[in-house]
């Protein structure tokens, strides 16, 4: 069993960040923990810039990896976010967010939240 929870506790969302791998960015507003087997392995940061929710960071615990869950973080985070701002943007490039209607504007990719879609093609 898995799933993704809202998280407000800076500390601990700080904590993860490192286990996953990435550098925590104070600035992040916006956590989702992804919970597999009744434990924390992933998390998902968000921020607001601008007018628009920009995620910065998605990452997985060693034991997580190449298991199809950092598309099911992914999307749970697109998914809660789309629903509070007009624009949600990617603090990176990837051909995989062309996929949700996302474009690539520079150093980030961007789309419209009303035109987010998500295709049917997921391994959970």
């Amino acid at each position: 069993m898995f799933s993704a929870v809202a998280l407000s506790d800076v500390e601990v969302a700080k904590k993860i960040t490192l286990e996953c791998g990435g550098a925590y960015d104070e600035s992040n507003t916006m956590h989702l923990v992804f919970i597999c087997e009744n434990s924390v392995s992933g998390i998902a940061s968000a921020k607001y810039v601008g007018g628009a929710i920009r995620i910065t960071f998605v990452g997985l615990v060693d034991r997580a990896r190449g298991k199809g869950f950092g598309d099911f973080l992914t999307r749970s985070m697109i998914n809660k976010v789309m629903d509070i701002a007009d624009t949600v943007e990617i603090d990176s490039v990837s051909d995989y967010f062309v996929k949700f209607g996302f474009i690539r504007q520079g150093d980030i990719m961007v789309c419209k939240s009303k035109d987010i879609i998500f295709p049917s093609k997921c391994r959970h």
